[in-house]
């Protein structure tokens, strides 16, 4: 037995010799594959690793209480109730002025005090400022502002009305990613000058933190448990270490998506390019099988010989794939560094690496077990047939093979996704793709083959013909290429769609500059000093700060008490910002319902269809407000449909006039600047007369977020050119493997007399008409394949990127006929008795 077993593996040896350029295209495909899934999952759990490890310094203590709201004498005696070593920041949006050069920058203005964070830190250069600037009238500000702004160390910047001295750079922040820090730079202050920069005053939007650590940092899930009524009752909201942790793990499983979507994909193009050139390689190898038959090999021989081939290919393609996703893997933090709040080291997966091994040797005798299976019932009369092109003998009872590849290629959706619903939909949807495929494919044989066009000139007719003709390869690449195509449209098209959403176009007529958190009797001085500098007031929008209380009669505590109830908990928590006006602006329309008015001293609202369905509001539902501590009925007039993306107020809640006129409330301010000379003085006048308004400059903004969007884009093409590169390798797979379909028929072509140009454009117009077909049936595939994908995984706008989509086209058409034609050289480049000779 031992010495059997030693004589298949020196046979299997042997017999790889003369393929290995075969065996080579076949460990690619699978290369690529396992090594982005390898990289990706390595990547994924060094990141689930470093969540758990940091989890305490992303938040930088163990239990944080926040309000929005200045804690009363009864809220503050609970707060120092709950533990003793605490810290407490005051934060909110506010320009600083530079008083070196004169310029001004919309910041995130934390006042602090206490010894906060209490894990992690606050990275500053140099590394004492995040110290002594607790206790002197100094600032710590973004480093990325003060490069942007040509401000050192020690010079002077003014926050409302208090000057103070810059003593570090801030570098970085507890839960603080590079992208955060571009859109809201951070600048420190002390919490004991807080009043007197005359900043939080009535109608600012402030947040107050108070932070605590625990000589038992698990004591904060018990202290949050046991205290859960009471924090709701105050409008308080506490947040664990351990919540953040869960916080950050559902932003990685965001994340995920998209990478697991992009390795899976190479994955199964490794499994389509495995198929393909296995079974190709077992009809390559029918006259040596027939030949050990004669030998006196068994059948089961046979079998174990080809398959300890791919085993060992499949174990050699895998190791390297896995190697290959280690390196991979170092390079993924480095794409997307700015959009973790953790440091993610270098983590070798001895899981994942053993994984990927496994699972490489897996689809390797998974996808080659049914040619395998079919070569091993060659008889040895085989080898004394003279056939111009030999077929694998059928398999009867093949069904159980068909059902175990299912079944796999399901578990293996299923680890994936981590979902059975999306998995099912995805294996369902993939055999969709493949009848259809096939349906094509002997749709377009039996047309082609019906309506021949007999007057063609003879170059045409031929490579028709061979559309449909015995040994025809219509069906193999429709399949394959159209396989490949469809996976690789839906990468391109899935990264259309999700960076597509974020698309900033500017409008010339509109506003560009937003002032906010001007008091009431601060608008009209505002919009005069507008206008002297000649700038338009496009709009002046009142804004007044409510809460929700009841919705149809559904209060919070019913909504707490009563799961069923469809009232997302989240709307009682929030502060909602509205307006009042009785018109429409042009980024609005009613969908649902009248313009809203007042009748018989009631008041109604209009509300935005989104908003709408979440709540399950319906038109005369009665909602009640706390406005203040004043209740305030109303009733739903009308529904609008808000255009999100127009630089324009927009409101979830607007009311009529007549009714808020005298609440608290703020103002916002909307111009046009379009000189950056004017905008810096304009900005400067009101800073200076004005501190505690903020301007959002939004040419800047648009800039910031333009950078980011880049970075995005290239982290998503970085990704996914591991697909794109394991499809094309697949198509030069599925291409070449068909190069002996035509090799005899070429061959006598030849020797009646076809001339080289005659035999180039008979193949290019089959591999033509083969690549046109497959390709398009492909694209049209994807198309719908992304639509679902984007509409239930990433639920996000569907987009079409038709340059994309016309390029992929010509691109995978190009490479089939390219192939198709050089596959031929050989003969090409031989002479006709030669070629005959070696056919």
């Amino acid at each position: 037995m031992k010495q059997k077993i030693l004589w298949l593996f020196q046979l299997a040896i042997r017999d790889s010799r003369g393929s290995r350029v075969r065996l080579l295209l076949f460990s690619s495909a699978t290369l690529l594959g396992i090594a982005s899934l390898s990289a990706i999952n390595s990547f994924r759990e060094s990141v689930s690793i470093s969540i758990n490890r940091q989890a305490k310094s992303v938040l930088g203590a163990d239990l944080v209480i926040s309000s929005t709201k200045k804690p009363s004498a009864e809220i503050q005696s609970f707060l120092d109730s709950i533990g003793r070593k605490k810290s407490q920041e005051c934060s909110f949006a506010s320009m600083i002025y530079f008083v070196k050069n004169g310029d001004s920058r919309l910041v995130q203005v934390r006042a602090l005090e206490g010894g906060f964070p209490y894990y992690g830190a606050l990275e500053t250069e140099p590394t004492s400022a995040s110290l002594s600037f607790r206790n002197k009238k100094e600032a710590l500000v973004d480093a990325t502002v003060m490069l942007q702004f040509e401000m050192q160390i020690g010079d002077t910047i003014k926050i409302g009305k208090e000057f103070f001295t810059i003593a570090g750079r801030l570098k970085k922040t507890p839960g603080q990613t590079g992208i955060t820090a571009s859109v809201s730079p951070v600048v420190y202050i002390p919490y004991s000058y807080l009043e007197t920069t005359g900043l939080v005053i009535r109608g600012s939007r402030v947040n107050y933190f108070t932070y605590y650590q625990f000589v038992d940092g698990d004591a904060s899930l018990s202290i949050k448990k046991k205290w859960k009524q009471r924090f709701s009752q105050l409008d308080l909201r506490a947040t664990t270490w351990a919540d953040s942790q869960q916080d950050s793990n559902e932003s990685l499983k965001e994340l995920s998506k998209f990478l697991n979507m992009i390795a899976f994909i190479a994955l199964l193009l490794g499994c389509l390019g495995v198929g393909s050139s296995v079974y190709v390689y077992m009809k390559e190898k029918i006259n040596t099988l027939s030949i050990l038959r004669c030998i006196g090999a068994s059948s089961t021989d046979i079998m174990w010989v080809f398959l300890l081939q791919i085993v060992g290919i499949g174990l050699i393609s895998s190791f390297l794939g896995a190697l290959l996703g280690i390196c991979l893997q170092m390079l993924i933090p480095l794409l997307i560094s700015n959009f973790l709040p953790i440091d993610v080291p270098f983590f070798f997966s001895v899981k994942v690496f053993f994984q990927s091994l496994l699972l490489g040797v897996l689809i390797s005798i998974l996808f080659s077990i049914l040619p395998i299976l079919r070569a091993k019932n060659i008889s040895p009369i085989e080898s004394l047939k003279s056939v111009e092109y030999k077929n694998l003998p059928s398999l009867k009872g093949a069904y159980w093979v068909y059902i175990i590849i299912a079944l796999s290629l399901f578990l293996l959706t299923l680890w994936q996704v981590e979902s059975i619903t999306k998995s099912i939909f995805f294996c369902l949807g993939l055999l969709v793709i493949t009848a259809a495929l096939f349906l094509i494919a002997s749709a377009s044989m039996f047309l082609i083959r019906k309506y021949f066009p007999h007057q063609f000139p003879y170059i045409w007719r031929q490579g028709l013909a061979n559309m449909f003709r015995p040994q025809n390869q219509t069906m193999v690449l429709v399949f394959s290429i159209g396989l490949g195509t469809a996976l690789i449209a839906t990468i391109f098209i899935t990264q259309a769609s999700l960076t597509h959403q974020f698309h900033i176009t500017p409008q010339k007529d509109r506003p560009n500059m937003i002032l906010f958190d001007i008091q009431t009797s601060q608008k009209d001085t505002i919009a005069s000093i507008t206008r002297s500098h000649k700038l338009p007031v496009i709009q002046q929008v009142p804004i007044v700060n409510m809460r929700l209380l009841k919705v149809r009669n559904i209060s919070k505590k019913q909504r707490e008490q009563d799961s069923t109830i469809q009232i997302p908990l989240s709307a009682f928590n929030r502060e909602y910002r509205v307006t009042y006006r009785d018109t429409l602006i042009d980024s609005e329309k009613i969908i649902k319902g009248k313009p809203h008015f007042m009748k018989n001293d009631s008041i109604f609202i209009s509300v935005a269809d989104f908003y709408a369905e979440d709540l399950d509001i319906q038109l005369g539902d009665e909602i009640l407000f706390d406005l203040q501590g004043i209740p305030l009925k109303t009733y739903v007039k009308n529904i609008r449909k808000i255009n999100w993306n127009r630089m324009q107020t927009n409101f979830l809640i607007v009311f009529p006039t007549g009714i808020l006129e005298t609440a608290p409330q703020f103002h916002v301010l909307l111009t046009q600047v379009n000189d950056e000379q004017a905008s810096a003085t304009y900005q400067r006048t009101i800073i200076q007369a004005f501190p505690n308004i903020s301007i959002v400059d939004i040419k800047l903004l648009i800039t910031t977020i333009e950078g980011i969007l880049t970075k995005v884009k290239f982290v998503l093409q970085c990704m996914s050119l591991i697909s794109i590169i394991t499809g094309i390798i697949v198509l030069i797979i599925s291409i070449n493997n068909t190069k002996f379909q035509r090799l005899k028929e070429t061959v006598l072509l030849r020797t009646i007399g076809a001339t080289k140009k005659q035999i180039v454009s008979i193949t290019a117009i089959e591999y033509f008409l083969l690549g046109t077909i497959s390709t398009f049936s492909g694209i049209l595939l994807a198309i719908l394949s992304s639509y679902t994908l984007i509409y239930f995984i990433f639920e996000s706008e569907f987009i079409l990127d038709y340059i994309a989509l016309i390029n992929i086209f010509l691109g995978i058409v190009g490479i089939t006929v390219f192939l198709g034609v050089y596959n031929n050289r050989k003969i090409l480049l031989q002479s006709p008795l030669e070629s005959l000779r070696n056919a």
